[in-house]
């Protein structure tokens, strides 16, 4: 009687119920897979504009822009080929790609060379925990004030994370102040250590970026337009800072040489 159709419909309610369960689930994880692919989708697309933007700002095409594409997703997935992992994705690398190609145009002429220079700006980017895009800029920025070669590159990172871990200023105050002094230096024979090193000297004295650079500069400049024995570009960096030294000038003569804006730097 009405206990044997109460059973009926709770029955059927209960198959109802399993059955809209499992119809649920099943729509939940069609959702969750149409939102899977259209986000495979949607990187998919971005990392093709990014190949794309790549092109139309260095002129790269066919199998030299192709080779590039491929080696960003390998180096993204395997990491560079000196074996560091990168936490950078494919789109950024080639977007890496892209800035050190406009900040450095002679490395469109080489791919290899383009690839080369943008992985150790990568590896730079782990070392000192910065940045992709910081590191491309700095590492081309400096590498250009000494119209440094592709094949110096792993010497630059080395001399601007070694700095940036041991001194007071970081990687991108290193390119601030190298912007402004870097070809000066370049002109007096200073190396690149011997440039960094000045930076950090300064950074230990508070004085950093573009204000130290100009300083260096202006020091630099005045210290081989004056005598032989204090000429960088004669007798090298150390020995012309140790004659300079040795002249005991007083701080009215050290401005009258120097200047009072590069007064600071030079003591």
């Amino acid at each position: 009687g009405a206990q044997t159709a109460g059973n009926s419909f709770q029955n059927l309610a209960d198959g109802f119920n399993k059955y809209f369960g499992l119809i649920t689930a099943a729509t939940a994880t069609l959702t969750g897979l149409i939102m899977g692919f259209r986000k495979v989708i949607d990187i998919a697309n971005e990392f093709g504009a990014s190949v794309a933007n790549l092109s139309a700002l260095t002129g790269l095409v066919g199998d030299d822009l192709q080779w590039l594409a491929d080696q960003a997703k390998k180096v993204a997935l395997e990491g560079t080929d000196a074996g560091i992992k990168v936490t950078a994705g494919a789109q950024a690398i080639v977007d890496a790609y892209t800035l050190m190609g406009s900040a450095k145009p002679e490395l469109l002429k080489n791919k290899e060379a383009l690839d080369l220079v943008t992985q150790s700006a990568l590896t730079l980017a782990e070392a000192a925990r910065m940045k992709a895009t910081d590191a491309v800029e700095s590492l081309a920025l400096t590498m250009n004030q000494f119209s440094a070669p592709a094949k110096e590159a792993a010497r630059y990172i080395n001399v601007l994370a070694a700095g940036s871990k041991e001194g007071a200023a970081e990687v991108p105050q290193i390119a601030a102040s190298m912007v402004k002094f870097g070809a000066a230096s370049a002109a007096a024979n200073i190396s690149i250590e011997e440039s960094v090193g000045l930076i950090e000297t300064l950074a230990e004295k508070g004085l950093k970026g573009e204000r130290a650079g100009t300083q260096i500069k202006t020091a630099l400049l005045k210290m081989q337009i004056g005598a032989d024995d204090t000429n960088p570009a004669i007798v090298g960096l150390q020995v012309a800072l140790d004659n300079l030294r040795a002249k005991g000038l007083t701080a009215a003569e050290m401005v009258n040489f120097f200047g009072l804006e590069s007064y600071v730097a030079a003591e």
